[in-house]
């Protein structure tokens, strides 16, 4: 999971990142990549694409995150922290 993030976050820009997520709408798992990348960017950005559906798969992934320990997964759940609290 943390490849994919971190792949899609240093290869788009803020503008790309958002088109990626709404590309991706019907894609919830590729949408949360993107939302999550944009909020390391810009978390006020990330916000307008936050809902009930979002939130429950944000707190999901926060819960597998806690079990890895690297960098990338600390930098993760610190957006999805500043994500779910913005809600």
């Amino acid at each position: 999971m943390s490849r994919i993030l971190v792949a899609i976050q240093t290869s788009l820009s803020e503008e790309r990142l958002i088109d990626f997520i709404k590309q991706n709408e019907d894609r919830r798992q590729m949408k949360l990549f993107g939302i999550m990348a944009l909020s390391l960017e810009n978390k006020y950005s990330a916000e307008k694409f936050i809902d009930e559906d979002v939130k429950y798969a944000l707190e999901r992934i926060r819960k597998l995150l806690a079990l890895e320990d690297n960098s990338h997964a600390e930098k993760q759940r610190q957006a999805i922290d500043l994500l779910l609290k913005s809600y």
